[in-house]
């Protein structure tokens, strides 16, 4: 019935042709046991972390409220800085599932070439205490998990979430409580004065990056679709914003450009290589039936294959949004260290090579945003050091970001629960700023914390890309299975035309005593392995090969 070593693939096989699982089981998450927020090591370690604080007794953002009392009243009212009028543009994806940050432009009539640019962002810390069951819960997940097939929120969606969501009370004409992060930008995109406050929108435009681009006679998104889009809905209208829009977007896009040109000249850097993403039509996918016996199945989940540059997220809109919540997190990252007030903050060492000369040519292949091709850094034997979580204000390479300064995540508190912990410890330190030494969260929490988020968070991303791959690898045999029987014979296959590109040096198989090579396939964006290599050939890292 099956040819072949006996394998995890024919496993599955086996176990979807006698209906074991559905075919459109996710069993790669399952494998990796994630039915649970977390598990395994990460899961142990936290539960010796309770959520708690030094200063529960005295702190109004941490009074002693049940794990069912919601803040009775908003805590920051006294202190929230009402922006007015001015327009704070929501700029996210048509298929976005949460809202929670948008950017306000602010010029200064005094100071030419100076310009102030706000991140408002989401503020649940309005209505949850870090007391509350729900703070508990994202607590103990830490953040949504996007998967192909369903989304794990970390807040519970419903009406409470709607709430927090920025731009739901504007819907109604009522003002919004955010968390904002200003940043004075001068005319060489330097950073050279912030501003951390709670925060009072009246004016949210929520737009979207298709239509901005478009609006702005930016090019699209360089996205493809090398099976088809079955979601293509034709040719994109440009719409119409007023000259107040206009202009703003304009500056943003002015200013943005600026704070990325600096950020470049300080090293910031990115390998930048296709990718797969897959998306399927419904998500969910329906519920998994037991497996005590056999059932019958028919129908499929419908598959979508894109495959894009990680470069795409730095051009457009995308890059004026992307660059806004980077520069929120440099701004948070120096309120903390300007008060001596403990926070966590990601950073990344510096980039080692094996070749001399090695990183003065890197940086010399990088584009106008900093990234440069993937194979060149393999070429040159790059190491990346990966990143960390700690409390000192530590170098990013990858963004530029100086020692001394930090980066400290706050623009994503709907998703990421050490958004939250930062959002609630800047509140205590503008409410109680008599108190600087007695921080809500202590330093010996957050460095715990800190170690506990690193483990997770490379976990989450290791299960992330299996669970992609495993359903890009699903929509291929699907596909080829379907091409034997006669489908898509009206348009050209393309696997017929994959070139492979080498990522690595000729390798031998002990097990089978033939020699293999990495290799990438552009246009599906995966990466794969070539058997029985003739070693007489020139297998050069990043050559082309059909």
């Amino acid at each position: 019935m099956y040819e072949g070593d006996v394998n995890d693939i024919m496993v599955l096989n086996l176990l979807n042709d006698t209906g074991v699982i559905a075919p459109w089981e996710d069993v790669a998450t399952r494998e990796l046991d994630i039915n649970l927020p977390m598990t395994g090591v990460v899961a142990q370690q936290t539960k010796q972390i309770k959520l708690t604080t030094t200063s529960i007794s005295n702190s109004p953002v941490a009074a002693p409220f049940g794990p069912g009392e919601f803040y009775a009243h908003d805590i920051a009212e006294s202190i929230r800085h009402d922006f007015g009028r001015l327009p704070v543009y929501v700029i996210d994806d048509v298929h976005a599932e949460e809202l929670d940050d948008g950017v306000s432009i602010e010029r200064i009539p005094s100071e030419p070439g100076f310009t102030w640019l706000h991140v408002h962002v989401a503020d649940p810390t309005a209505i949850l205490p870090p007391t509350h069951a729900l703070s508990q819960q994202a607590y103990r997940q830490l953040e949504t998990y996007y998967f192909v097939d369903r989304t794990i929120p970390m807040l519970p969606r419903g009406e409470i979430f709607e709430r927090m969501s920025l731009g739901y009370a504007s819907q109604s004409g009522q003002p919004e409580n955010v968390m904002s992060f200003s940043m004075k930008v001068n005319e060489e995109g330097e950073i050279v004065d912030y501003k951390v406050r709670a925060g009072l929108v009246r004016n949210v435009k929520q737009l979207r990056y298709d239509d901005v681009d478009a609006a702005m006679g930016l090019p699209p998104v360089a996205i493809s679709y090398p099976f088809g889009n079955p979601n293509a809905s034709g040719q994109l209208q440009t719409p119409k914003y007023d000259s107040t829009t206009m202009e703003d977007l304009s500056l943003l896009r002015k200013v943005t450009r600026k704070l990325v040109d600096e950020r470049v000249q300080n090293g910031a850097f990115t390998f930048t290589i296709g990718s797969v993403t897959m998306s399927i039509d419904p998500k969910p996918t329906f519920e998994l039936l037991g497996t005590s016996r056999p059932s019958r199945f028919s129908g499929f989940p419908q598959m979508t294959y894109m495959v894009q540059e990680m470069a795409v997220q730095e051009s457009g809109s995308r890059q004026i949004v992307a660059e806004c919540m980077k520069s929120a997190s440099r701004v948070a990252s120096r309120f903390f260290r300007d008060r001596g007030i403990p926070a966590i903050r990601r950073s990344v060492a510096q980039m080692q090579t094996e070749v001399q000369g090695g990183m003065e040519l890197l940086m010399a292949s990088r584009d106008e945003n900093g990234y440069a091709p993937y194979h060149t850094a393999v070429k040159l034997g790059i190491i990346s050091p990966g990143s960390r979580y700690d409390l000192i204000p530590a170098a990013h390479s990858l963004l530029g970001v100086p020692d001394g300064e930090g980066y400290t995540r706050v623009t994503s508190p709907l998703r990421r629960f050490c958004d939250m912990i930062a959002h609630w410890q800047i509140k205590h330190a503008l409410l109680s700023p008599s108190q600087p030494s007695s921080p809500l969260f202590s330093e010996d929490w957050l460095r715990r914390f800190a170690d506990n988020l690193g483990m997770h968070e490379s976990k989450t991303r290791r299960m992330q890309m299996v669970q992609n791959n495993f359903w890009a690898m699903r929509f291929l045999q699907r596909w080829i299975a379907e091409w034997e029987m006669g489908a898509h014979r009206d348009e050209p296959n393309p696997l017929d035309s994959l070139i492979a590109q080498s990522s690595g040096n000729v390798m031998l198989d002990w097990r089978t005593s033939t020699h293999q090579l990495q290799v990438f396939l552009p246009q599906l964006g995966l990466k794969a392995t070539l058997n029985d290599i003739n070693t007489d050939d020139q297998w050069d890292i990043g050559r082309l090969s059909r």
